[in-house]
């Protein structure tokens, strides 16, 4: 009798529902969010995500990264009031190279305003299980 062998989940890893590996499941990330935000599926080159996250996962986990996404599709500046940043991600329709430059200014306001502990996963899968209900 064979029995399936099931890959051991790494921590911060995403659920495999988000896809097979962790390009899949950040591409999916993002392209669930921006369909929300948009209301159609964005025409967007795999490769080009691929880059973008490759580097980020050297850094962060994937969990931290979603954390990331979902915030920067509601990105209104670190004050949480900024119409110029608001605007000018509109008038991209949230590309992921604006996500990209807007990195550093999001990580502070997830640790500062919104008091998430990016380490501590409990608090990031609420995040994302809300991303996946809605």
């Amino acid at each position: 009798m064979k029995t399936k062998m099931t890959k051991e989940k790494e921590k911060g890893e995403l659920d495999d529902g988000f896809g097979k590996n962790y390009i899949d499941r950040l591409y999916n990330v993002y392209v669930i969010l921006w369909t929300k935000k948009y209301g159609l599926k964005p025409i967007l080159s795999y490769a080009m995500v691929g880059r973008i996250m490759k580097d980020l996962v050297k850094s962060l986990t994937e969990k931290q990264i979603a954390l990331l996404l979902i915030v920067y599709f509601d990105w209104k500046g670190a004050d949480g009031n900024d119409t110029f940043i608001e605007k000018k991600l509109q008038n991209s329709t949230h590309s992921i190279f604006l996500f990209n430059r807007e990195l550093n200014s999001i990580r502070a306001y997830i640790q500062n305003v919104m008091k998430v502990d990016m380490e501590d996963e409990s608090q990031l899968d609420s995040y994302i299980t809300n991303l996946v209900k809605e």
